[in-house]
């Protein structure tokens, strides 16, 4: 049957939900439904860029937190790690491993076919499709994955197809002076390209590519509607504040916290996904939330102090006074989103955090500009849609025309 007569795209997709973390596989089932509601057939490419990389990324993660832990502490407290985390180090990955392929396997449309062993094969024989699309948090952070993976940039994808970027995350404002050629051949061959945040833009831009568009987050461009299917009830029944961080010994995340949680009267409450660092920090620790719990957990909090990208973001979607705490200076996406939306002033420098607290929101300019974003985002996809079947009708134009002859 041909494309014209079912009027329904197949779109083979590349995105970073392989990574077990929250943001990672929520800005998949993002962007999976986002496609889905515009009556594409969506389906992730099976094929995990980390595999045969030294330091697969959850262990990795683990390492790099447990070295923080010891390097400045003292000897009662690295004597609990031994005696108290260490032992639950194996339960703890397979915990995380199970919360997230539970997730995987129940919203995210996957191939059977796993090319993550054998990733030639995805040359050799690419799956087929009309549209060929990648998009996904972190997809071109050439650092973060280790290596120029052309498989992250659809180089499997066979020429005469189209070829999209939805709302790309680069990361960091520029990718690694060695690979900006073969990156510059690559985005070559996309039909258009959108990234996420004016930082990723000037990057592409500057390797000599022209018309990159800028689109917000999925996470932003999904109707507040679809989150609410995926949330899970409400975790902690009296008013709290929740303190989602990513590393350790950051300014902000000390004993500010809890004196802002005290000053307010409400409980203090952590998500912690290594349990090497909970004996470090103070509050209630909830351990290894899933998807579902992580997006209750933001719901209902009355503040967020986070320096997640994703916490900003998700603290945004659910109207919530928050607080953002950059990890370094060179974090290029916490400033495009905060720039964005209009949320400069509210970065913590130093000092008390109920200062930023106590700043009013203007949260109807805010959902203007969401609402401006998911107007963007929806005339991209219709856009792919319209173009992807024009041309097919043109190509079944062509094959009558010859049949005929």
């Amino acid at each position: 049957m041909s494309v014209r007569s079912r009027q329904t795209l197949k779109i083979s997709a590349v995105g970073m939900w392989t990574v077990q973390n929250y943001g990672a596989v929520l800005v998949a089932y993002a962007t999976q439904r986002l496609f889905i509601k515009h009556g594409f057939d969506f389906e992730y490419v099976n094929c995990d860029p980390f595999v045969g990389l030294p330091g697969r990324a959850g262990f990795r993660d683990y390492v790099h937190y447990f070295k923080h832990c010891v390097s400045d502490t003292s000897l009662r407290k690295i004597i609990n790690i031994i005696i108290h985390i260490i032992p639950n180090f194996r339960s703890k990955c397979i915990k995380k491993e199970r919360l997230f392929n539970e997730f995987i396997d129940a919203h995210l449309n996957i191939s059977k076919t796993d090319y993550s062993q054998k990733e030639y094969l995805l040359y050799e024989t690419p799956p087929k499709a009309d549209v060929y699309l990648c998009g996904g948090d972190q997809l071109w952070n050439i650092s973060l994955v280790g290596r120029l993976s052309k498989f992250l940039f659809l180089g499997f994808a066979p020429g005469e197809k189209p070829k999209y970027s939805f709302s790309t995350s680069i990361c960091n404002n520029d990718f690694p002076e060695e690979s900006k050629p073969k990156v510059r051949r690559l985005l070559e061959r996309f039909d258009r390209i959108s990234v996420r945040g004016n930082s990723g833009k000037e990057a592409i831009e500057a390797l000599g590519i022209q018309n990159v568009e800028e689109l917000a987050d999925p996470v932003l461009l999904l109707k507040d509607s679809d989150w609410e299917k995926l949330a899970a009830p409400r975790i902690v029944e009296e008013p709290y504040v929740l303190v989602y961080q990513l590393g350790t010994k950051l300014t902000g995340f000390g004993k500010e916290p809890l004196e802002l949680a005290k000053r307010l009267g409400m409980e203090l409450i952590r998500i912690e996904r290594f349990g090497l660092l909970k004996i470090f920090r103070n509050g209630k620790k909830i351990m290894l939330p899933s998807p579902g719990e992580f997006l209750s957990l933001i719901k209902y909090a009355e503040c967020i102090v986070t320096n997640s990208f994703h916490g900003v973001a998700f603290s945004i979607v659910y109207g919530k006074n928050f607080i953002p705490i950059k990890k370094h200076e060179g974090d290029a996406r916490f400033h495009d989103i905060l720039n964005l939306l209009g949320f400069d002033d509210r970065v913590y420098q130093e000092g008390d955090l109920y200062d930023i607290y106590s700043r009013d929101i203007d949260w109807n300019m805010v959902q203007q500009r969401i609402h401006q974003q998911r107007n963007m985002g929806e005339a991209y996809i219709d856009q792919i849609k319209s173009k992807v079947l024009a041309q097919s009708r043109d190509v079944n134009t062509l094959d009558e025309l010859y049949s005929e002859e």
